[in-house]
C-alpha cells in the first residue's frame, strides 16, 4: 500500500535533500573535469586556441557559451536562516489597478448590517402554526355532538372524554348517552386488530443482549418444536441447552419484562393442549402480546393519551369485545339516568 510521508517544515528537509543531491553531483563533476584536465595535458599546448582574436570578435552578439550555474541551495539557506530585520527593504512595484480605498469600505459596512433583509417577512407577520386536522380527517370523522374545550389539541371526535374513574374506565358523553370504557380491554382489542392487519407476521426488535429463559423439559420440548409459531408472532428463540432457550427478537409491541411470562404462558399451553391446531397456538399467542402490551388497569393516564384511546376505538365501530369476550365498553342512557333519579317515569 502507499504511504504518504508529510512534515510539518517540509523547508529543512527539503534543504537537506537538495544539499546532499547537489554534493553528490559536483563529486561527479569534478571527477569528470579532473580527468579531462589529465588526458588534455598530454595535448600540445601550442595547438589549444588555435581561433585568432580578431575571429572570435567576430561571434554574433547573442552568442553566449554554456557555463554550469551554481545551484541555489545556498540561496534556500541563507533566506531560511535570515531574520525578518535582515531583509533589504524593496521598492513596491507599481500596482496594477488602483486599490480601493478604505474609507469607502467602513461606510458601507454599518449600511449592510444595519439593512433589513428584503427577503424575508417580519416575524410578527407570520401566521401562527394550525395543528388542526386535515380536511379528509375531518370528513372521515364523525361531527362532535358537544363542543370541544380550546385548549384540547386533539381532533374532535363523536365523544366528549369527561376524566378517568377508578384510573381504570373512561368516562366520555356521546350524545344523550354515558359511555365508559374499560380502557385496558379497549387498548388490547387495539393491538390484537393491528397484530392481525400485519401480513408478513409481527414487526420484530432486536434485544441488545439475548433473554436466556430455563424451562421444563416439556416446555423446552415445546418451544424447540415449535420455533416457527414463535418466528410469526415476532419472537426468535434458539435453544441454548441446558434445557434453557435464548430469546434473540421480540414484538415491537411487547416489554422485554413481559417476555418469560408471554415464553411460559405459551409453552404450557402447547404441552396441555398438543391435539390443538397450529393456527389455534397462533392466535392464543396473539392474545396474549395483545395483553401484555396493553395498558393496564390503574395505571396514570394523561387526557391526551384517553382522548386519542377513544378516537381509535371510534375508527374501528366493530370492535365491541376484548379477544377474551370482556365488553369494551357500557352505555347508559339519559333516559334511564334521569328514571333513576326519578324525573320521569
Amino acid at each position: 500500500a502507499k504511504i504518504e510521508v508529510r512534515f510539518v517544515n517540509e523547508r529543512p528537509v527539503f534543504d537537506c535533500v537538495y544539499a546532499a543531491v547537489k554534493s553528490v553531483i559536483e563529486s561527479v563533476t569534478e571527477k569528470k573535469e579532473f580527468a579531462i584536465r589529465n588526458v588534455s595535458s598530454s595535448v600540445n599546448p601550442f595547438t589549444l586556441h588555435t581561433v585568432p582574436e580578431e575571429e572570435q570578435q567576430t561571434l554574433p552578439p547573442n552568442y553566449r557559451p554554456y557555463t554550469l550555474r551554481a545551484p541555489q541551495v545556498a540561496v534556500f539557506e541563507s533566506v531560511s536562516l535570515r531574520t525578518p530585520t535582515d531583509v533589504p527593504e524593496s521598492e513596491p512595484s507599481a500596482p496594477v489597478s488602483e486599490p480601493v480605498p478604505l474609507p469607502n469600505l467602513r461606510e458601507t459596512t454599518p449600511v449592510v448590517v444595519s439593512a433589513p433583509a428584503p427577503d424575508f417577512a417580519p416575524l410578527p407577520s407570520a401566521p401562527a402554526p394550525d395543528f388542526s386536522p386535515t380536511p379528509a380527517a375531518v370528513e372521515e370523522a364523525p361531527a362532535p355532538t358537544s363542543a370541544v374545550s380550546e385548549n384540547e389539541e386533539v381532533p374532535p371526535v363523536s365523544m366528549r372524554v369527561i376524566g378517568e374513574l377508578f384510573s381504570t374506565y373512561i368516562v366520555a358523553e356521546s350524545g344523550n348517552s354515558l359511555i365508559l370504557i374499560d380502557k385496558h380491554a379497549a387498548h388490547e382489542r387495539l393491538i390484537y386488530e393491528k397484530i392481525l392487519r400485519e401480513n408478513d407476521g409481527v414487526s420484530r426488535q432486536l434485544l441488545l443482549t439475548p433473554v436466556i429463559l430455563p424451562l421444563s423439559k416439556e416446555n423446552h420440548a415445546a418451544v424447540c418444536a415449535n420455533t416457527d409459531i414463535f418466528k410469526k408472532a415476532g419472537f426468535l428463540v434458539e435453544d441454548f441447552g441446558s434445557f434453557s432457550i435464548a430469546v434473540r427478537e421480540i414484538p415491537v409491541v411487547l416489554q422485554e419484562s413481559d417476555i418469560e411470562s408471554v415464553v411460559c404462558e405459551i409453552a404450557d399451553s402447547i404441552v396441555k393442549n398438543r391435539h390443538t391446531d397450529r393456527f389455534e397456538y397462533l392466535d392464543n399467542l396473539y392474545h396474549s402480546i395483545a395483553c401484555r402490551s396493553a395498558i393496564k388497569a390503574n395505571d396514570k393516564s394523561s387526557l391526551c393519551e384517553l382522548q386519542q384511546l377513544v378516537c381509535d376505538l371510534l375508527a374501528h365501530p366493530d370492535v365491541r369485545y376484548c379477544p377474551h369476550g370482556r365488553p369494551i365498553y357500557i352505555q347508559i342512557t339519559k333516559r334511564e339516568l334521569e328514571k333513576q333519579f326519578g324525573r320521569i317515569q
